[in-house]
């Protein structure tokens, strides 16, 4: 950074950045693809529409301390396309390049669940997700039987233009990290499409989470956490 500043943002930035998650991040969604592969073609202009139905933000507080921003991306089949169709027009691909771009893609659409999350706190040390740090568990569940964690936590040291055009929301203010998590819990039953995909954020400053619902494989309704993480409370 060419300028010295604090190394933790104000309450004040934290405060403003809730306010944009609730504003930009918790605004109501339509139907979206399942997480099977469907239709191949997406048009790219209905990037930004598939991003907000793909996106989730969560937030949590005690007392005046911002301990938790979160906002996620769930990397559906029809997202990756979306993204992919979006790229091949911003950089202007011929037939051949979209191609092996597309094939790539397919490759990804039967690999793990893939999640795109930036983090935030009142303390920048405090939004860590890797496991050694010990400061939050992630867990990803259907509401039914056995969660995954995590195969993989890679944080982005730093989000590229290419990343920041892609997913608006990443700032400087927080984290930025693409998590992978197994299809199956260990008891070898897959994580059903037909219902909602939780990812908990757990520890000592408390539990929230990114909720989708999944209606007939698709995530819909409203994005608010508030309402679909009933089951999951704050502790002070």
């Amino acid at each position: 950074m060419s300028h010295r500043r604090s190394r933790y943002p104000s309450r004040l930035a934290f405060i403003r950045a809730g306010l944009l998650l609730l504003v930009f991040g918790l605004s109501g969604c339509s139907s979206a693809p399942p997480l099977r592969p469907t239709a191949k073609y997406v048009d790219p202009q209905r990037y930004p529409q598939v991003l907000e139905q793909h996106t989730r933000g969560a937030e949590l507080y005690h007392e005046l301390e911002t301990r938790l921003l979160a906002r996620g991306t769930l990397l559906t089949p029809e997202f990756r396309r979306a993204y992919a169709a979006e790229y091949a027009r911003v950089y202007r691909l011929d037939q051949a390049a979209q191609g092996a771009l597309m094939a790539k893609v397919d490759q990804e659409i039967v690999g793990d669940i893939e999640v795109v999350v930036w983090v935030a706190s009142y303390d920048l040390k405090f939004a860590a997700l890797e496991p050694e740090r010990e400061i939050w568990r992630l867990e990803l569940s259907d509401g039914e039987g056995p969660s995954v964690v995590p195969s993989s936590v890679t944080l982005v040291r730093k989000p590229s233009k290419v990343d920041q055009y892609f997913y608006p929301y990443l700032s400087a203010l927080g984290r930025t990290y693409r998590l992978r998590f197994p299809r199956a819990t260990a008891d070898g039953r897959e994580l059903s499409d037909g219902r909602p995909l939780i990812l908990q954020f757990a520890g000592v400053m408390g539990v929230t989470g990114l909720r989708w619902e999944l209606d007939g494989g698709k995530p819909s309704g409203s994005a608010s956490n508030a309402a679909a993480l009933e089951a999951i409370s704050p502790r002070p």
